[in-house]
């Protein structure tokens, strides 16, 4: 309910109309197909044509604010979360690696390390050749 408030306030305090608050909510939310939907919904409204033109004019706010929604989530979850569920993330990834066989070392199966030794092997067997 929250998500869907903050959007509706700060259009009525911004004085958006239909078609920049639902572009708003689609980008404040991440949801673009929010924004065909409130199009339907806002033709489907019978308004005057020119009315309804204005208001087919959001498709600009979900392009702004969908890179606040993209950022504000990471935020939320990066910081918050770890905090809301009462854990010490740090010590957890650190348990997790110990009992899953993370290693201290550098190298290895998998490793962006191992390729570039490679090169470097390449690199020096290759001196003074053309």
């Amino acid at each position: 309910m929250f998500c869907l408030a903050v959007p509706v306030a700060i259009a009525k305090i911004a004085g958006y109309d239909l078609g920049y608050a639902a572009g708003l909510y689609a980008g404040s939310q991440t949801i673009s197909a929010s924004m065909g939907l409130a199009t339907d919904a806002i033709n489907r409204l019978g308004m005057a044509a020119d009315k309804a033109k204005v208001c087919s004019t959001g498709c600009r706010s979900p392009a702004v604010s969908y890179m606040f929604g993209t950022v504000g989530s990471a935020i939320v979850i990066a910081l918050l979360g770890p905090a809301l569920l009462r854990i010490n993330l740090p010590a957890a990834c650190k348990d997790y690696e110990e009992k899953h066989g993370g290693k201290k070392e550098m190298g290895g199966a998998g490793s962006a390390v191992a390729p570039i030794r490679g090169c470097g092997r390449f690199a020096s067997n290759r001196a003074g050749r053309p």
